[in-house]
């Protein structure tokens, strides 16, 4: 047989680090629009105890996260993975993804809330007060509703709900989503 010479095998990029580096990123690209979503509703003065802002918060939050969380398994499956990926990759570049931003932003809020304008949330605690109270509530409820909504601004209390939420929530939106993104084999460009 004739000398033919070795193939050179391009260095493959390390998936793992590129997911990481990925999500790493697109985690702090959600955390910045959630500080700018929380220094809007604070310069905007929104009542965050009012039923309809908080379901408007809820779903404005819910709309970046699952926006965010799909882009960042596109990406890493389309451009860095070369089309294909697997759902367990997906599930891991969304969940990172949203636990730092979620993460991140929840400590900005601690930090702004407690440091820069600790009056905010006892604005909003007294608003829901009037709220409860406009609602013909007997005091001894309303003093029980606000001693809860109290209680949960404490700051350990802060901290770990935000670091629970953060996973908890960021896993479940990260489940659903990657079953819609993973792709086991490359798909033709024309249908």
């Amino acid at each position: 047989m004739e000398n033919e010479p070795t193939p050179v095998v391009e260095p493959r990029l390390n998936t793992n680090k590129a997911l990481l580096m990925n999500s790493l990123s697109m985690g702090l690209i959600i955390a910045g629009i959630f500080v700018l979503l929380s220094v809007m509703y604070y310069i905007l003065d929104i009542n965050m105890m009012s039923i309809l802002s908080s379901i408007l918060m809820f779903l404005v939050n819910l709309a970046v996260l699952i926006t965010t969380i799909t882009m960042v398994m596109k990406k890493f499956r389309d451009k860095i993975n070369g089309g294909t990926t697997t759902y367990t990759k997906s599930l891991f570049s969304g969940w990172i993804a949203g636990f730092i931003g979620l993460a991140v932003s929840g400590i900005f809020s601690f930090l702004f809330f407690h440091f820069f304008a600790p009056e905010y949330w006892t604005e909003q605690v007294a608003k829901l007060g009037e709220m409860l109270s406009a609602q013909n509530l007997p005091q001894e409820k309303i003093d029980e509703v606000m001693a809860q909504v109290t209680a949960r601004f404490e700051p350990i209390k802060q901290i770990t709900g935000t670091a629970i939420n953060s996973v908890v929530f960021s896993g479940i939106l990260s489940l659903i989503i990657a079953a819609f993104i993973r792709k086991g084999e490359k798909m033709p460009e024309t249908l």
